[in-house]
C-alpha cells in the first residue's frame, strides 16, 4: 500500500537528511503491477484512516482494562500491585491480585460500566451498550480472567508431572540398566538396551521441559491475558496457539555426550487462523534466526483433547458424536442419508499447542535465506447457518435479476486443517466436498505425529518407547470455531459459477468496505457456501468478521441498507477511477485492486465487478 511505503521510507535518513531508496520488485502479480506503474506507488493515494468504535467484543476488553484502571486508581499503590511472575500469582486468593480485583470488579461493576459508556457518547449504539451491560453482569469479565490463570497454573504443573517421571525413568535406569528400550547396534544389527543413550535423551528432555515450565512462571500475568484476547491484544483479536519448542544440544564427538550450555527458551504465539497451518504438523515454522519442524500435538492430559465429531456429507453441519449415542437417521439440519455412516464420524483436535524438538544446530537458519520449506494443507472453512442466526433479510426478486442478503448474528464458524494436501486415500463425502486427505497421525499416549505406525515416533517418555503400553494411534484433523457475525449474499447461481466473476464481485465488496470505513478493514473476510435446501442447491457469497464476536462493522452495515451504500460507493468508485481512461487497464490499486488479494489479481476485471 503506498501509505506503508511512505512510511518505511520515512524512516531513512533521519540522520543526515540523505538517503536512497531502492524498490525490489518481484515476480509476483502485485510486484509487477507497480514495477510497469512506479507512480502508483511513490505517489499514491494515502487515505486518511477511520475510526469504527461500536464493536462490542472489542469493546469488552476495553472494558476490562478500564475497570483494572478504575481498579488501581481508586486504591493504594501498596494494593494493586500486579506479582512481576506467573509463579507469584495466587489464583484463589482474596487479598492479592487478581482477588482483590475480582472483589472490587463485583461491587463496583455496574457504576464502573455505566462510566465506561458515557466516555462514547453516542457512538455505541442501545443494542451494544446493553449487551455491555449483560455480558458484566454475574461473573462478567473477571470469569475469562481466573479461567486464563488457572489454565496456566495447570499447564506448569502439568510439566511439573513430566519433570517427575523423566526423574523416576532416569533413576531406575540407573539402578537397572537392562531396563532401557532397545536400540538398533550398528555394529551387530541388533536390537539391544542402550541405558547410556536413553539417559542422555532423557536428560536433554529435562533440560528442555524445565525451561518450559520456567519460562510459564515467569510469564507476566498482563501477558497472559492478552495472549488469550482477555485484554486488548493488538497483535491478533483471537486466543493464541502456541509453538513450544525443546532445541537439543549437539552432541560432542570429543567429549563422548551431549553438549550442555545456557539456551534460552524458545516459544512463540500466533493466533489460531494463521497457526492452523503454520503450527501444523510436518511444517517448518521460521523464526529469530529458528528453523523449527513441528513434531508434535498437545493432546492434554490422557489425551483429553481427542474429541470425536460427526460432519454431514453434504452440507456444514457437524456435532459431537459420542461414542454410546446412536445417531440419527439424517442430518438435523439437511436430512442427508448418510449421516450415521461410519466415514462421517471423524476426530479432531481444537488446535491449542504444538511442539518442535530439534538439534539447536540444525534449527540455526540463515534469515536471508529465500529457500525455505512449507507444507501445504487441505483445509476447509464450514459456515453451518442455523434458524437461531437469522437476523433479518432483504430480497430482490425480478425476472432479470435475483439478489439478497442476509444478517447472521452469533454464527459458529470453523475452520478445519485435514491434512497435508499430499498425504491422500480414497476420497470421503465431508461438508459438501470430496476429501481425500487422511489427517495427522498420532501416537494417542504422547501426542508426537508419524507418517506411518510403521515408522511411528514417540517421546522418550512415552510408555510405548518403554515397552509398558501397547501402541495406540489416532487419524486427527485440527480445527478452530468462533462465533461471529456474518451477511450472506444470494446471487444468481451462473453469476457464482463464473471464477473470473466471483472473485470481480469479491474484489468490488472490498472496495467499498474501504471506502465506508474509510481504510482497510483487514479483519473482514469474504467466502462462499453451498446450502442444500429442499432438494435443490443455493450458493452464497459470505462476509464475515474474522474477530470472535465480531466488531459490529457488519450488524452497522444492515441499519439502514448500509450494503446497498457499500455497493454504491464500489460503483462510483469504479466508475470514476483514472484508470477507466486507459483501455489497456482493467482495473488498479486506486479501485478493485488490493495486496491482500494480490494473488487473483490475473482474474480480478474491473468491467465485470
Amino acid at each position: 500500500r503506498p501509505a506503508n511505503y511512505l512510511q518505511r521510507i520515512g524512516r531513512a535518513g533521519r540522520k543526515t537528511g540523505n538517503a536512497l531508496i531502492v524498490g525490489w520488485a518481484g515476480g509476483s502479480p502485485h510486484d509487477q503491477y507497480f514495477f510497469a506503474q512506479p507512480e502508483e506507488m511513490l505517489r499514491g493515494q494515502v487515505a486518511p484512516p477511520g475510526c469504527f468504535l461500536d464493536a462490542p467484543e472489542m469493546l469488552l476488553r476495553q472494558l476490562l482494562a478500564y475497570a483494572l484502571d478504575c481498579w488501581a486508581k481508586e486504591h493504594g499503590s501498596s494494593d494493586v500491585r500486579l506479582p512481576a511472575q506467573m509463579r507469584l500469582l495466587r489464583v484463589d486468593a482474596e487479598d492479592t491480585f487478581p482477588g482483590h480485583f475480582w472483589k472490587f470488579y463485583q461491587e463496583h461493576k455496574a457504576r464502573i460500566t455505566e462510566q465506561f459508556l458515557e466516555l462514547f457518547g453516542d457512538e455505541i449504539s442501545p443494542a451494544n451498550a446493553d449487551h455491555l451491560r449483560l455480558r458484566s453482569n454475574g461473573a462478567g469479565l473477571a470469569g475469562p480472567m481466573k479461567t486464563a490463570f488457572t489454565a496456566v497454573k495447570e499447564q506448569i504443573k502439568r510439566y511439573g508431572e513430566e519433570l517427575k517421571k523423566i526423574g523416576q525413568r532416569i533413576s531406575a535406569l540407573e539402578e537397572d540398566p537392562t531396563l532401557a528400550s532397545p536400540v538398533l547396534d550398528e555394529t551387530s544389527g541388533e536390537m539391544r538396551p542402550d541405558a547410556a543413550a536413553e539417559i542422555e535423551e532423557l536428560e536433554d528432555a529435562r533440560r528442555g521441559y524445565r525451561r518450559l515450565q520456567l519460562e510459564l512462571m515467569m510469564k507476566y500475568p498482563l501477558n497472559v491475558l492478552a495472549d488469550e484476547g482477555i485484554i486488548p491484544n493488538y497483535a491478533f483479536p483471537e486466543p493464541g496457539v502456541t509453538l513450544s519448542a525443546l532445541l537439543k544440544e549437539p552432541f560432542d564427538e570429543e567429549a563422548g555426550k551431549i553438549r550442555k550450555g545456557q539456551r534460552r527458551p524458545v516459544e512463540y504465539v500466533r493466533s489460531a487462523s494463521q497457526a492452523l497451518r503454520e503450527f501444523a504438523p510436518f511444517n517448518t515454522f521460521y523464526a529469530e534466526g529458528h528453523k523449527l519442524r513441528i513434531s508434535q500435538v498437545d493432546l492434554g492430559s490422557r489425551a483429553s483433547a481427542l474429541e470425536s465429531w460427526r460432519i454431514c456429507a453434504l452440507c456444514h453441519y457437524m456435532e459431537l458424536a459420542p461414542l454410546q449415542v446412536a445417531p440419527s437417521r439424517t442430518c438435523p439440519r439437511c436430512g442427508d442419508t448418510r449421516w450415521p455412516d461410519v466415514g462421517q464420524r471423524r476426530t479432531l483436535v481444537r488446535f491449542r499447542r504444538a511442539l518442535s524438538v530439534v538439534d539447536r544446530v540444525a534449527a540455526s537458519t540463515a534469515e536471508d535465506s529465500e529457500e525455505r520449506d512449507s507444507e501445504s494443507y487441505g483445509a476447509a472453512e464450514l459456515i453451518d447457518v442455523g434458524p437461531e442466526n437469522w437476523s433479518g433479510a432483504r430480497l430482490v426478486q425480478k425476472p432479470e435479476l435475483v439478489f439478497g442478503f442476509e444478517l447472521l448474528q452469533r454464527q459458529l464458524l470453523r475452520e478445519i486443517n485435514y491434512g497435508r494436501r499430499f498425504d491422500t486415500a480414497k476420497p470421503s463425502p465431508l461438508a459438501g466436498s470430496d476429501v481425500a486427505q487422511r489427517g495427522f497421525l498420532v501416537c494417542k499416549l504422547c501426542g508426537k505425529v508419524s507418517e506411518s505406525e510403521a515408522k511411528a515416533q514417540h517421546t522418550p517418555l512415552c510408555g510405548v518407547r518403554r515397552k509398558n503400553d501397547s501402541p495406540e494411534f489416532e487419524r486427527i484433523f485440527l480445527y478452530r470455531e468462533f462465533r461471529s457475525e456474518a451477511i450472506r449474499l444470494l446471487l444468481p447461481i451462473s453469476q457464482l459459477e463464473d471464477q473470473g466473476l466471483l472473485l470481480s464481485m469479491k474484489a468490488a465488496l472490498f472496495l467499498g468496505f474501504r471506502k465506508k470505513f474509510l481504510g482497510h478493514p483487514d479483519h473482514l473476510a469474504i467466502t462462499t457456501l453451498k446450502e442444500p435446501r429442499n432438494g435443490e442447491v443455493r450458493q452464497f457469497l459470505i462476509v464475515y468478521d474474522t474477530v470472535p464476536g465480531g466488531t459490529g462493522y457488519l450488524a452497522e452495515l444492515w441499519k439502514r441498507d448500509g450494503l446497498l451504500e457499500v455497493l454504491r460507493l464500489a460503483l462510483d468508485a469504479m466508475q470514476g477511477c483514472r484508470c477507466v481512461e486507459d483501455p489497456s487497464r482493467d482495473g488498479c490499486y486506486r479501485c478493485v485492486y488490493a495486496y491482500q488479494q494480490s494473488h487473483e489479481i490475473p482474474h480480478i476485471s474491473r468491467s465485470k465487478a
